[in-house]
């Protein structure tokens, strides 16, 4: 399973990774939209799932 968010600007896509489970599939591509969007962003998960920095490293990096 693949996570290809949106960038907020400009739209452009980022790669984040292929995942083995879907959980962290969603976990990165909210940690992505937090990112992006800050407090606008709209999750389906706990508000404080998104902003705990779930991410490996070199997703991390990506954005």
């Amino acid at each position: 399973m693949a996570s290809v968010p949106r960038g907020a600007w400009n739209r452009t896509r980022f790669w984040l990774g292929s995942f083995g489970r879907t959980n962290y599939v969603a976990l990165a591509y909210y940690q992505a939209a937090y990112r992006f969007h800050g407090n606008a962003a709209w999750l389906n998960l706990p508000d404080n799932a998104a902003s705990r920095g779930l991410l490996h490293a070199s997703v991390d990096a990506k954005l």
